[in-house]
C-alpha cells in the first residue's frame, strides 16, 4: 500500500518576534534551519556546516565575514552547561585581547552580549542565549565590525538580537540569497549544494527525502529548450532519484 501522507503542520510557533519582512530597506531576513534574524542586506550566506546536531552558518560581504552563529538543541543541562563553558573560554580570549568591553543593555532578557574594542580599532560582538525550554537552541553569535563598515555595531547588534527566532515545530521560513520558502520541521537538513547558478537543498522525514533545487539560469534553460524539457534531462542526469524516466 502507498505510504500514508505526513500529518498537517501545526499552527506557527515562532519563539520570538516573527519577521518574515521589515519595512526598512536596509535590512533583509536571513532565515536558516529554524533560525531567523534580520541583517543588512549586504551580509550574504558564504559557510553553512551541520556537524553532529551542531549547526553553524557565517554571513559575509565586501568587508569580509561579519556574522558568525552557531546553535544546537542540547539534549541535556549538562550538555547545555558544556555549550556554555565552551563559549565563555571562547569570550574570555577575546577579552583578554581586547582594548576595552562594553556589555550590551536594552536587550531581550535571555541574551548576554558584550561589545569588544580590539587593538586595531576594530569592534567585536559577542552574545549568547542559554535554551529555557527542552526544545529551545543554545545559540552563539560573533559579529564582526572592521574600521569602514558602515554599520553602528551597537544598533546593529541590538537589531539582530532583537529580530532572532527560533522554530521548533511547524512552519519555519527559509530566507537567504533571493530564496524565500517555508518548510515543515519535521523535515530535517541532510546535506547542501551551493554553487553558482545552481543551488541544492536535500531534507529527510522517516523514509522520505526532499529535494529544493534554485536555478539563476533562466536565459540558458530557454535558450534552446522549454522549462520543462530542461527539468526532464536535469533529473534523467540525476543519480539520486530511482525513478522511470522522465519526459516532458
Amino acid at each position: 500500500p502507498p505510504p500514508p501522507p505526513p500529518p498537517p503542520p501545526p499552527a506557527s510557533n515562532f519563539n520570538g518576534p516573527s519577521h518574515l519582512s521589515t519595512t526598512d530597506s536596509n535590512l533583509a531576513l536571513f532565515a536558516w534551519n529554524g533560525v531567523a534574524f534580520q541583517v543588512p542586506k549586504r551580509w550574504e550566506l558564504s559557510v553553512n556546516e551541520l556537524v553532529k546536531g551542531v549547526s553553524r552558518i557565517v554571513l559575509e560581504d565586501d568587508f569580509g565575514p561579519r556574522l558568525e552563529l552557531d546553535w544546537t538543541t542540547p539534549r541535556s543541562a549538562s550538555e547545555t552547561e558544556r555549550f556554555r563553558k565552551k563559549s565563555i573560554e571562547f569570550i574570555k580570549i577575546i577579552d583578554d585581547k581586547s582594548r576595552s568591553v562594553t556589555p550590551l543593555a536594552a536587550l531581550p532578557d535571555e541574551w548576554t552580549a558584550h561589545l569588544y574594542r580590539m587593538a586595531d580599532d576594530s569592534f567585536l560582538a559577542t552574545a549568547y542565549m542559554v535554551p529555557s525550554t527542552p526544545d529551545a537552541p543554545f545559540v552563539f553569535f560573533r559579529i564582526h565590525f572592521v574600521k569602514g563598515t558602515p554599520e553602528i555595531p551597537e544598533t546593529c547588534c541590538r537589531q539582530i538580537l532583537k529580530s532572532f527566532s527560533w522554530k521548533s515545530q511547524g512552519l519555519s521560513p527559509w530566507a537567504f540569497y533571493d530564496i524565500h520558502f517555508s518548510l515543515d520541521r519535521c523535515f530535517r537538513l541532510a546535506s547542501t549544494s551551493l554553487l553558482a547558478g545552481q543551488k541544492l537543498l536535500a531534507f529527510e522525514w522517516r523514509l522520505r527525502r526532499l529535494f529544493i533545487w534554485h536555478f539563476s539560469l533562466a536565459d540558458y534553460i530557454t535558450r534552446n529548450n522549454t522549462p520543462a524539457g530542461w527539468c526532464a534531462d536535469f533529473l534523467n542526469k540525476f543519480k539520486l532519484l530511482p525513478t522511470p524516466h522522465w519526459t516532458a
